[in-house]
């Protein structure tokens, strides 16, 4: 018996998915360097074989995982004993054998299946054929059998694979769409023929296949040539070749599509190929299978499913950049939108950084390359100006759906960052500057760049939707549904055992942090003006942050800033901890006492340390709400459909 810790095979598994990734790109760049000075590339080949023997073992590590889960279904963290003679695979030449006999098998019922089909007597070919087809696609994700089979078949036969499957199964007629059920049997063929290509050492007939068929030519039909490739990952340098050859202005949309959906499974090989994006967006336009093909390459070759936001690579990053500062000319439909928010969710350390409102710099226009934003836990690959910011967020702000994604990557980045600038605070805290100047925290510098992006992303909804869209209705509804899912104790600011936050954390702080954030900081409220709703959202908000500074360890001993820790029982339990938010809310007495609690510590005495815990939060939650009101007010200038939104909201 064996044993795999599955999280642990996940884990590497992405590593070595990465692994084959920046292997590719480099082998990439250094191909057009030496092709560029006339020297030969043969020496690339191992890379080339390195990057092919890797991608080979992803499915096969994929598909074992998978398969030791299964035993245990309610799994939890550990290891997971196996018996390895249970595992999805044959012996390579148990494989091959078999992958060549099946695709004898293939030409001999697929011939039958097509005489059977104009038979006048009924005859079980057609069946037989697809229960064959089943027996072959069970082996999608086995390099040996896969190469096998399409090196018997031979490039004619391997081509002639989704015609035979269409001219059986497909539509009887032009115009009308492939079922999903020959789409899925298609893409596992694809995944299949992405398999034989990992393969090593590959079937000895099968890099003819593959060699013909990057060369081109009469024999090499594009829409079936676009079925094989569509869902499966293939070697870079192969794919770019194709990917260039086959992805013209002309010819059918649905063809385009697929070889966009084959190329969003390569980041290298769409950045290498994917260069006419207005082009690319109108051909797509009218054809929502092509659209949502063209979404996923551009967000592939940005870097949002293989790489991480604050650490993209320079490809992904200019690519990014690109789209971004070009976005509103290349949405054609609504199809598009949820892409452009995952870019920008993968790039919100960009947007958060290029966000200094006071900056003259970001009125500037928007520039490729790294920058010091002087903004903690950051480094920023673009600067956008304050223009390209709001214009591509009103891309993805005409529904909660769409901007989603975007919301998930400034929830993670509002954690991350308010960790770093509590740690960069507690070092100032132990090391002082020698003159002991109240500088500007790290939390309220960390808030004041939050509030901009935020002001920038309510701008553009309401330039999108309009003020009547935005009104307390819905406003209360959306920050109730947070508060009920519990979401109010350590939402965003507490430590987490790992995950991203929700969504909804990020609109949770958005909503919270408004015009009355002063007043509600206040224990004896003498405003009767002042919204009631805006004071308990911006209360919820005021919580967060204090509660999330204690437990991050601003507060810890010995600090030179005093700190009062809170002892009455409405608001701590018997261990001495802040009770969760929903009990102090719901009691009139509590929510005074941890208002009170937050004054003790400074909040609302001007002349208080501007280290101490409450002045920290209150400083950081009005620089929030006064620069996401400051930017919004200024991008009203430029945007009449903003201005007039505005001036219906008062």
């Amino acid at each position: 018996m064996s044993g795999i810790d599955p999280a642990r095979m996940d884990t590497f598994v992405a590593a070595l998915d990465r692994a084959c990734a920046d292997v590719a790109e480099q082998t990439q760049a250094v191909r057009a360097e030496l092709t560029r000075l006339g020297v030969g590339t043969l020496t690339l080949t191992p890379f080339v074989e390195i990057e092919r023997w890797a991608r080979g073992q992803v499915p096969k590590l994929q598909a074992r995982n998978a398969t030791i889960r299964k035993q245990v279904p309610g799994w939890t963290p550990g290891i997971v004993t196996y018996d390895e003679a249970a595992m999805p695979y044959a012996t390579p030449e148990e494989s091959r054998r078999e992958g060549a006999a099946m695709a004898a098998l293939y030409r001999q019922y697929a011939q039958a299946a097509k005489l059977g089909m104009s038979s006048p007597r009924p005859n079980s070919a057609v069946r037989r054929f697809a229960e064959l087809l089943e027996r072959i696609s069970a082996h999608k994700d086995d390099p040996d059998f896969a190469a096998a089979f399409f090196g018997e078949l031979g490039t004619a036969g391997t081509l002639a694979v989704p015609k035979d499957i269409l001219d059986l199964f497909g539509p009887a007629a032009a115009g009308i769409p492939v079922r999903e059920a020959e789409k899925k049997l298609l893409g596992e063929f694809s995944r299949m023929f992405a398999a034989a290509s990992t393969a090593s050492p590959p079937d000895p007939r099968f890099p003819k296949v593959m060699s013909d068929i990057e060369r081109g030519g009469e024999g090499v039909d594009s829409s079936s040539l676009s079925w094989l490739v569509s869902e499966g990952v293939f070697p870079t340098q192969w794919l770019t070749a194709v990917g260039r050859r086959h992805l013209t202005d002309s010819g059918r949309v649905d063809v385009t599509g697929r070889f966009l959906s084959a190329l969003s499974h390569n980041a290298v090989a769409a950045r290498a190929v994917v260069s006419d994006l207005a082009g690319l967006a109108v051909r797509v336009g009218k054809d929502s299978e092509a659209s949502a093909a063209f979404g996923r390459v551009l967000a592939a070759a940005s870097g949002v499913y293989d790489e991480r936001d604050g650490g993209h690579s320079e490809g992904a990053a200019a690519f990014a950049f690109g789209v971004i500062t070009r976005g509103p000319e290349l949405v054609t439909n609504d199809v598009m939108r949820r892409y452009f928010a995952e870019i920008a969710g993968a790039y919100a350390t960009e947007f958060a950084a290029s966000a200094a409102f006071l900056d003259p710099d970001s009125q500037l226009p928007s520039r490729l390359g790294g920058f010091d934003d002087k903004l903690v836990g950051t480094t920023p690959m673009f600067r956008l100006s304050l223009a390209d910011s709001h214009l591509f967020m009103k891309t993805f702000a005409d529904t909660n759906a769409h901007m989603e994604p975007f919301n998930e990557g400034m929830a993670a980045l509002t954690q991350r960052l308010f960790e770093a600038g509590v740690r960069a605070d507690r070092h100032l805290l132990a090391f002082p500057p020698p003159d002991r100047r109240q500088q500007q925290t790290a939390v309220e510098q960390v808030f004041a760049r939050l509030g901009t992006v935020a002001g920038i992303q309510f701008a553009a909804m309401k330039s999108v939707r309009g003020a009547a869209d935005l009104k307390d209705e819905e406003e209360v509804e959306r920050f109730g549904q947070v508060l009920d899912k519990g979401m109010d104790a350590g939402m965003l600011f507490l430590p987490t055992a790992g995950g991203l936050p929700a969504a909804a954390g990020w609109m949770f702080l958005s909503w919270g942090l408004k015009d009355g954030v002063a007043a509600a900081m206040e224990p004896d409220l003498r405003m009767p003006d002042v919204n009631k709703q805006e004071l308990e959202q911006a209360r919820a908000a005021l919580y967060e942050i204090a509660s999330g500074l204690v437990a991050q360890g601003y507060t810890s001993k010995n600090s030179p800033v005093d700190f009062k820790p809170p002892t009455d029982p409405l608001i701590v339990d018997q261990q001495g901890r802040l009770r969760p938010y929903a009990e102090i809310d719901g009691n009139q007495q509590a929510m005074k006492a941890f208002l009170a609690w937050l004054k003790e510590n400074g909040s609302v005495d001007d002349q208080a340390d501007r280290r101490t815990l409450g002045k920290v939060a209150a400083a950081a939650s009005t620089r929030f709400s006064g620069d996401r009101k400051n930017v919004e007010n200024f991008l009203s200038t430029t945007d009449p459909d903003l201005k007039e939104a505005l001036i219906e909201e008062r």
